[in-house]
């Protein structure tokens, strides 16, 4: 299974979600063939609660949202999805969640609605790009309306509160909406609590504090790993060698990093001398090998 997916504990069986990119477009449009699990059609997000539901049943589902939205169509088939599993659902904003997707975030049990200290929310009216006569663009507009009427409903059925609210806060600035920060998206509703960042390297060990389990081992401190080959000589003969290295040999201990280990032990191929039965110096193609580093080392 998909570790960006889903994750399971032993005591309360945890399933993850990540909504990402714009709404309605396929994933592999966006992300490329591997999308990394990635939810942004409701055609995925169906496949991925099929595979949720055959690894067992879960207690919570937890969905990360990280969309500036996209296709309504998908945000309410995905909204009415997650409000019909029958199992505790917390939702996650981060980054800029706007439009659509904060449509997704309202599936939440109560009380469950999160938003990051480090994200913006924002609601706003429908927007629609249409072509053709009066009656069209006529039908178009009752629609929208619609459609405007219907999220502020879905936002006063999340937080109690009246649909007029929602209503004038999607009016503003022409329809456009404003950019709320979480404190705002607090003070109007539309979430419950802001959640503090926390480093990526830590998640996995604050999620396991909050499932109460078995706590992760501590972190290891990194080893070096020898670099000469006599980092490698136990410690009891390398005692007795130590006395018999020069001073001036004693760099072969912290050989410099500049220099590539495959020259520490390279093979010089060097002439031989002269054979004394060559009275015409005539060069010859005898050659002799040395060591001149094991050399210079004894």
């Amino acid at each position: 299974m998909e570790e960006n997916k889903r994750k399971i504990g032993s005591s309360l069986r945890i399933a993850t979600i990540d909504i990402d990119g714009v709404l309605g477009v396929p994933e592999e449009e966006q992300f490329g063939e591997d999308a990394g699990g990635r939810v942004a059609t409701y055609e995925e997000f169906e496949r991925a609660l099929d595979e949720i539901r055959a690894e067992g049943k879960i207690d919570r589902l937890v969905l990360n949202i990280r969309s500036t939205g996209g296709c309504l169509a998908d945000a309410l088939l995905i909204y009415d999805t997650v409000r019909s599993l029958g199992v505790e659902v917390v939702t996650r904003c981060y980054g800029y969640v706007a439009s659509a997707a904060t449509i997704i975030a309202q599936a939440a049990s109560a009380g469950a609605r999160e938003v990051s200290a480090n994200a913006l929310y924002l609601i706003h009216c429908c927007e629609s790009t249409v072509e053709g006569n009066t009656h069209s663009l006529s039908a178009t507009k009752e629609l929208l309306d619609k459609s405007d009427e219907r999220l502020s409903e879905i936002y006063a059925l999340a937080s109690g509160r009246s649909a007029e609210e929602f209503r004038a806060l999607m009016n503003r600035n022409s329809g456009k909406g404003v950019w709320l920060s979480p404190e705002e998206c607090v003070a109007a509703g539309l979430a419950d609590r802001i959640i503090a960042s926390s480093p990526v390297t830590d998640d996995a060990r604050s999620q396991v504090e909050a499932l109460g389990l078995t706590p992760l081992p501590a972190k290891k401190r990194s080893v070096r790993l020898p670099f000469h080959p006599r980092d490698f000589t136990p410690p009891a003969q390398r005692s007795q060698k130590s006395a018999k290295i020069p001073r001036q040999a004693a760099r072969w201990r912290q050989p410099p990093t500049r220099v590539p280990i495959w020259q520490m032990w390279r093979v010089c191929v060097q002439p031989s001398q002269e054979a004394p039965n060559n009275p015409n110096n005539t060069p010859t193609k005898n050659y002799s090998i040395t060591n001149k580093t094991k050399q210079n080392h004894e």
